[in-house]
């Protein structure tokens, strides 16, 4: 089977998502995966019974050992100010990028993403409860009138698609463009969390790399691409020697490492990406920024967070009043 390169995500590819993970954990052959229309598979060897011992007889199952286990409490703490730009740094800023949902119980924010190849211009609006009980309210805004809008009450996610016409053609009502169940024991059976973030790459019987990715509990339709940024994490970063952390900037009043490095290859042409800057959020791992270039130096994908709050006071009556004013 070969290594599969997926390019810049596709709004298109939205409507025509025909699955979901509800696996507590997966394993794919996609470092990078289209955030909302990634060819993720559930490992099949997740074990019937939830709890500790099931997710250590897995983590065992697939080939893992000691040296391998990820030392949670050490990658805990904030890369550090003082040298910021040091290697040590940077397993914990990958860490952090591929565990985010570990660093935060609610956030709010909004962000514009512009995409060249193809050519796409939208801003999304998120709400996020991050447990106990995990809760979800987004709307992707694209040029002109159309909107999409999902929410994930913690037992499925709807996702609808909103614009004058399709109210015309559905008695004033949105589309439906999936709803998806939960699995409710995806958080009981994750074993990807005791896996150390450098081990989650491995080769497979012919050679191609498989990526370990965590359930995304929330459910996140759009605001994965910031909020759990695995794909770009796997994708952008797994090769230490190909980007430097080069400092630290404030983006919507969040501390951020600046990361510049470079891509190659097939996978480099996929994305029509030679070279990147990343702007990763200090204490969470989420992507705030990024800006990447292609070899003659032109801008072909961008993200820029616009305003964020992370652990505000969030509750879940908010985000059902939110959802009630687009969905039935």
């Amino acid at each position: 089977m070969k290594k599969k390169l997926v390019g810049c995500i596709c709004l298109a590819a939205v409507v025509s998502l025909t699955c979901a993970v509800t696996a507590a954990c997966a394993k794919t052959s996609v470092p990078t995966a289209a955030a909302r229309n990634s060819q993720v598979v559930p490992s099949g060897k997740t074990s019937s019974s939830a709890g500790m011992d099931s997710n250590e007889k897995v983590f065992k199952e697939e080939g893992f050992t000691d040296s391998d286990r990820r030392d949670a409490a050490k990658l805990s703490g904030q890369p550090s100010a003082k040298n910021v730009s040091a290697e040590s740094n940077k397993e914990l800023i990958f860490d952090k990028m591929l565990n985010t949902g570990e660093f935060y119980k609610t956030v709010t924010g909004k962000y514009r993403r512009v995409c060249k190849y193809p050519n796409q211009d939208y801003t999304v609006e998120y709400q996020v409860v991050n447990g106990p009980a995990h809760l979800s309210f987004e709307i992707c805004k694209e040029a002109g009138n159309a909107q999409t809008v999902s929410y994930f009450d913690g037992s499925s996610s709807r996702t609808m698609a909103i614009n004058d016409q399709i109210r015309a053609t559905n008695s004033g009502q949105a589309a439906m463009v999936h709803n998806f169940p939960a699995n409710p024991d995806a958080e009981k059976l994750d074993f990807v969390p005791l896996i150390k973030s450098t081990s989650r790459i491995k080769k497979d019987s012919s050679g191609i790399n498989t990526y370990y990715y965590r359930q995304d509990l929330n459910m996140l339709y759009y605001s994965r691409e910031c909020l759990t940024p695995q794909e770009m994490a796997f994708g952008y970063l797994s090769n230490f020697k190909t980007w430097k952390i080069v400092g630290e900037q404030t983006i919507a009043k969040r501390n951020c490492c600046q990361i510049q490095g470079t891509l190659s290859g097939e996978y480099a042409k996929k994305l029509h990406t030679d070279s990147y800057t990343l702007w990763v959020d200090s204490e969470t791992g989420f992507l705030l920024k990024y800006k990447n270039y292609d070899q003659n130096g032109r801008e072909t994908d961008s993200l820029e967070t616009l305003q964020i709050s992370v652990n505000p006071n969030l509750q879940p009556a908010e985000l059902e009043s939110a959802a009630k004013k687009y969905m039935p």
